[in-house]
């Protein structure tokens, strides 16, 4: 993008989204330390901004990609070229409702994790050991010691260049460490899932209350509630 263009662009991002940096070096953002600058660096501070800036881009059909929390993302020296939005506070509210969960995209998934074990739901504890975004586990969907996001994902609000819809669980094709929001222009941002609740004593998935370890002592086909985040063409995985 040539400078006038950055100047122009940000000016436009900046009546949608609070927080837009030029020239921003993504190692701050990223787990590993290493990469070159964005041209424009978006992070909405809440959904309405998300919302916004999503419908911005879309309409004018401009290229961008999203970071969530940056684990295991290496970006190349030479930066990235656009604009890179940055999903994380702000968008990171989660709600149990009886034995459901409802997650935005930001939210971290370890803590999800924790957050349901307090209070009694199992489903989750594969993915305590997980550095991601919910939002991105979603997308790519991560998983660990035999379980993946698949099986506890029960609906998804994401955005397209069409507007606002609600996938199920069926709708997004998930198979090993992917789902068609990988692939398709839509920006996923909010899901919904079910948790049963622990049984006495241990959880139905054989873990303990209190549990602190990331290693499952056996396998649970339980479902939860998550969020996801994604762009119009790449989704930055698990992260």
């Amino acid at each position: 993008m040539t400078p006038r263009s950055v100047a122009s662009l940000e000016e436009e991002l900046r009546q949608r989204a609070r927080d837009v940096r030029v020239n921003e070096p993504l190692w701050k953002h990223v787990s590993m330390r290493i990469g070159g600058p964005a041209d424009l660096l978006a992070i909405p501070r809440n959904l309405a901004e998300l919302r916004a800036t999503a419908a911005f881009l879309f309409e004018r059909g401009i290229p961008f990609v999203t970071l969530g929390q940056g684990s295991n993302i290496l970006v190349a020296d030479a930066g990235v070229r656009g604009v890179v939005i940055k999903i994380g506070k702000g968008i990171d509210r989660v709600r149990f409702v009886a034995a459901k969960a409802v997650v935005e995209a930001g939210h971290g998934l370890p803590h999800l994790a924790q957050e349901a074990a307090r209070r009694g739901l199992s489903g989750l504890e594969f993915a305590a050991g997980i550095p991601a975004s919910v939002g991105g586990a979603v997308v790519m969907n991560a998983g660990a010691h035999g379980h993946s996001l698949s099986e506890i994902v029960d609906r998804v609000r994401v955005v397209t260049p069409q507007g606002e819809e609600t996938l199920s669980a069926a709708d997004l094709g998930f198979a090993y460490r992917t789902s068609l929001l990988q692939a398709r222009p839509r920006w996923c941002w909010r899901s919904n899932s079910t948790c049963p609740r622990r049984r006495q004593r241990r959880c139905a998935s054989g873990w303990r209350p209190g549990w602190r370890s990331a290693t499952p002592r056996s396998r649970s086909g339980h479902r939860v509630r998550g969020v996801s985040s994604g762009t119009r063409r790449a989704i930055m995985p698990a992260g």
